[in-house]
């Protein structure tokens, strides 16, 4: 995802290239793809813009049909969790690239490890004016991976970014939960 100007319209391609991270991040934090916490479910939701306002393409399910988006789309990612907490939302392409959409300077001053959520809450990014996300290079298959914890400082550390694999701590102390989709060349 790349933002662009104050209107930041993010690349929400198989990257969701976002020149939104705050700070340089240089170290991989393997992390599951769908790690499971007590009391604390997880759900995303990716849209797509169209002539009357955002539709649902996928609603958690995108690993089975994989969403197929042109790229230069504009869409929405929507999160939800059933129990306060901070959250980080990151897009990943099919090369390894990623981008951390959310938290971003534009939704938080400062560098904001994580972003506080309420319980039964549902946060959208990039249905307002402020902050577009666009389906951006390079085509291939990509997913989006939200990260919660109970505390801002369980999040993942400001020189980490996550690689989907399997976490070698014994009983993390997050919750996460992927979607997958894919950027395709417009015909």
């Amino acid at each position: 995802m790349s933002v662009k100007g104050p209107l930041a319209a993010v690349a929400l391609c198989c990257c969701l290239t976002a020149t939104v991270h705050a700070q340089e991040r240089t170290n991989a934090r393997e992390v599951n793809p769908d790690q499971r916490q007590s009391g604390v479910a997880l759900s995303l939701q990716l849209k797509v813009r169209d002539g009357n306002g955002f539709k649902s393409v996928c609603d958690g399910d995108c690993d089975r049909d994989l969403g197929k988006l042109p790229i230069g789309s504009q869409v929405a990612v929507c999160f939800k969790a059933t129990a306060d907490g901070y959250a980080t939302v990151w897009n990943m392409d099919r090369n390894g690239g990623f981008d951390l959409i959310y938290p971003n300077k534009y939704s938080h001053k400062g560098n904001a490890r994580g972003a506080a959520v309420k319980a039964d809450t549902t946060t959208c990014i990039g249905e307002d004016n402020n902050f577009k996300l666009l389906v951006g290079p390079p085509a291939g298959l990509s997913q989006v991976y939200l990260h919660w914890t109970r505390t801002e400082a369980e999040q993942i550390n400001p020189a980490d970014y996550p690689v989907i694999g399997r976490d070698a701590r014994s009983s993390p102390s997050y919750a996460s939960t992927t979607l997958r989709y894919n950027a395709e060349q417009k015909k």
